[in-house]
């Protein structure tokens, strides 16, 4: 009888060992030197902050890292083995290296993990997208890898360059000090900075999300790589190299670009307006406007490839344009253009119902000539400012001259297939026969001898009708011109009514040059 009660005490005694023994307590005042192996079973309990060189093995099942509220622990070697979860209770720090392995779980239970040296995951995983939870990838030279896991807060630090072990989701990720190599896909839920994305490798995809990103440079993307903004507003400083895609979600946020940027491949706006603060130069693939716009800054040098902008996007050229590629403007897209083309050796493809506006100041106007013909053409921008052809105009949509300004067409010829608006603006003709009759606004005849021996007066009725300069203005024979305003024929003009040519003025006609008059001038209406 007492033998058998003896042997159920030391069984039991036996698993009371085993339950609740092999822990490593760490005391107050302790010291740990070596360099040499703890294989750990049971817990480890600590009284203070302390530092343990060598190698740790958690070869246990269900064990905990510390002591809550008694400091934080460095390791020389922490491998996470065995079975079960490994809970981390304090801030853990690792100077060589750290493995999850086994196939235990390591979580770091909403405290900070310091990785000062190489890690990795082999069977096991690493748990840190607890509340709280941050990894600090913090070596200071040669290479790093960022272990394939889903994190609350990942930090990136120091000089050690950076690559991912496998696919990465973070909800808020901080990267300074190395270039950092995507070469498995990474996603930032949140915000994110980063310093330099030495490559996005092929096939691989960088998401961000709804908060505030920024980039500080991107040196390459390749072929098939991805750069997706979420709805957070995202800023790039430097682009460099980009034969991939960089993309802005259907609801994306803005996306900006601050320094002189490089575009090998492509780029697609959203929701949110994407500017080039300062120059761009497009070599290949296609940068396309969403609903939010896109702006560029700063000069814009398209050398082979295509900016575009569909119905409900527009692109904004608030600098001079170089086009030795494609600008298209396909269904209802507009476009908004302030400098001039520094060259045009390539193609404008201009939807009939695509609106075109040169909004500057004073701004040469690209014709058939430099290979451009309008959907819709609208003069805009600067008041009182004069927009000058280069070539022959033909617009397949309606043409707006916006009130103060002036267009000149010099002796280029202007083919209007939709409404034409000039008031309270003026258009000059100086052209032989480029004439045009503008019921609203000005239309002033202004052509000199150089320009064409004469001119003529298109038939038709005016608002305001003006004649300057020495190139005799003709009224044709069988011809009706007539304003509803005054005429002035200024000084040196002469005006020759043709036999059965008529000029009616319905107010005043005020003449300081020479009437020819071999037909009819009717005064008052």
């Amino acid at each position: 009888m007492f033998k058998s009660v003896f042997l159920t005490i030391a069984i039991l005694l036996t698993i009371v060992g085993i339950t609740f023994g092999q822990n490593m307590n760490i005391q107050a005042g302790s010291s740990y030197s070596g360099s040499g192996t703890y294989n750990i079973k049971g817990s480890i309990n600590n009284a203070e902050a302390k530092t343990i060189g060598g190698t740790v093995n958690l070869t246990g099942t269900n064990q905990s890292i510390g002591t809550a509220g008694n400091g934080g622990l460095t390791f020389g070697t922490l491998n996470s083995q065995g079975t079960g979860t490994k809970t981390q209770n304090v801030e853990v720090t690792t100077t060589t290296a750290y493995t999850a392995g086994g196939t235990a779980s390591y979580d770091i239970n909403g405290q900070s993990l310091n990785l000062d040296g190489s890690a990795s995951r082999t069977t096991g995983t690493l748990v840190a997208n607890g509340a709280g939870s941050t990894v600090n990838y913090r070596a200071n030279a040669g290479g790093q890898t960022i272990i394939d896991a889903s994190y609350t807060n990942l930090n990136l630090l120091n000089a050690a360059t950076k690559s991912l072990q496998g696919a990465v989701v973070a909800g808020t990720m901080t990267h300074v000090g190395g270039d950092l190599t995507v070469d498995n896909d990474l996603t930032v839920n949140t915000s994110g900075t980063y310093a330099t994305i030495a490559d996005i490798t092929a096939g691989r995809t960088v998401t961000l999300g709804s908060g505030v990103s920024s980039i500080n440079t991107i040196s390459a993307l390749a072929a098939t790589a991805n750069l997706v903004n979420g709805s957070g507003a995202l800023t790039i400083s430097t682009l460099s190299g980009n034969d991939g895609t960089i993309t802005a979600a259907v609801n994306g946020g803005t996306m900006t670009f601050t320094n002189a940027a490089i575009n090998n491949g492509n780029i697609t706006g959203g929701a949110g307006l994407v500017t080039f603060s300062n120059t761009l130069s497009h070599n290949t693939g296609i940068i396309t406007a969403g609903t939010g716009g896109m702006r560029f800054d700063d000069d814009l040098d398209i050398n082979s490839g295509t900016v575009t902008a569909g119905a409900g996007a527009n692109l904004d050229m608030n600098a001079n344009v170089g086009n030795a590629g494609t600008i298209s403007l396909t269904g209802t897209g507009t476009a908004t253009f302030a400098g001039s083309f520094t060259s045009q050796t390539g193609t404008v493809n201009l939807a009939v119902t695509s609106t075109w506006t040169y909004d500057g100041g004073n701004q040469n106007v690209a014709g058939g000539g430099l290979g451009v013909t309008y959907g819709n053409l609208t003069m805009a921008g600067t008041a009182s400012s004069i927009k000058t052809a280069l070539g022959d105009i033909t617009v397949n949509g309606n043409f707006l001259n916006s009130p103060s300004l002036t267009t000149n067409m010099r002796t280029y010829g202007l083919t209007l297939s939709g409404t034409k608006t000039n008031a309270n603006a003026t258009m000059q003709f100086a052209g032989l026969n480029n004439g045009i009759v503008f019921s609203d606004g000005t239309v002033e005849y202004n052509g000199t001898t150089g320009d064409a021996a004469s001119q003529t007066i298109a038939a038709g009725t005016y608002e305001n009708l003006l004649f300057v300069n020495d190139a005799p203005k003709n009224i044709l024979a069988g011809s009706l011109v007539r304003t509803t305003a005054n005429l002035n024929i200024n000084a040196g003009v002469t005006a020759n009514i043709q036999n059965t040519g008529t000029l009616q003025v319905d107010l005043d006609l005020t003449n300081a040059g020479t009437i020819n008059n071999d037909g009819t001038v009717q005064i008052g209406n």
